[in-house]
């Protein structure tokens, strides 16, 4: 999901985010989607599991770059100014209901990277079973493993 900051804190480098909309409307860069109740469960379970650990996506040496602090979905949409990662507004951004939200702390060097707009989303690592779609695309069921990447 890219990076439509709706808060952040530069001190204490922080930032609320988008992780993933559900729904077929939401197609993400791969051309799949999840089911709101699928996502739900996913992230509950990767709560659960405790996973907290941010590292740099495809970094050899998986060093933690940021913290998950929470994660929670909305049940409910929602229409919000969004931001670059220099803090000027893009527009509003309407998320479906069952959107997933994450508060984040972030490195020194993370942090740099999306302030600069060279960090272009957080991902949530996992597998998925993907079942094709009539309307194309594909529809994922994930199985979430401990992991979230810049």
């Amino acid at each position: 999901m890219s990076f439509d900051l709706l808060a952040k804190s530069v001190e204490q480098r922080l930032t609320l985010l988008p992780i993933y909309s559900p729904g077929e409307e939401a197609v993400d860069l791969h051309g799949e989607f999840v089911r709101p109740e699928v996502l739900e469960q996913a992230i509950f379970a990767l709560a659960k599991s405790g996973s907290r650990e941010v590292t740099l996506q495809h970094a050899q040496d998986g060093a933690a770059v940021g913290e998950l602090l929470t994660a929670f979905v909305l049940p409910w949409e929602v229409e919000r100014p969004v931001f670059n990662g220099a803090g000027i507004q893009k527009g509003t951004r309407r998320f479906p209901p069952y959107t997933a939200f994450g508060w984040f702390k972030w490195s020194p060097e993370a942090f740099r990277l999306i302030r600069s707009g060279l960090a272009k989303g957080v991902s949530i690592e996992g597998r998925a079973k993907r079942r094709p779609m009539q309307k194309g695309g594909s529809a994922l069921s994930r199985e979430l493993r401990a992991g979230w990447s810049l």
